[in-house]
């Protein structure tokens, strides 16, 4: 399981900025960043309501936007090049 999202990093399975504490279940990628969403509150203590960044090196990144308190997991990410 390897706390819903990992990276393989010199032969190994390492979990990515601590691991989340629910399943993962969109990723998307852009400039080297990973994007996640799933039915995770937060990511390696540090609340992400659903929706995370991770950085190339596995660290959780600044990006918290706010999902609808409704919103129980987010299935699906598009990002735009433009912001």
């Amino acid at each position: 399981r390897l706390d819903h999202v990992a990276r393989w990093e010199k032969g190994a399975w390492l979990a990515m900025a601590g691991g989340t504490d629910a399943p993962v279940r969109a990723l998307a990628t852009m400039g080297g960043d990973l994007y996640a969403g799933g039915a995770f509150p937060s990511i390696g203590g540090q609340a992400r309501n659903r929706v995370a960044r991770l950085n190339a090196d596995g660290s959780l990144g600044g990006f918290a936007p706010t999902v609808n308190a409704g919103t129980t997991r987010v299935s699906a990410i598009a990002l735009q090049a433009d912001g």
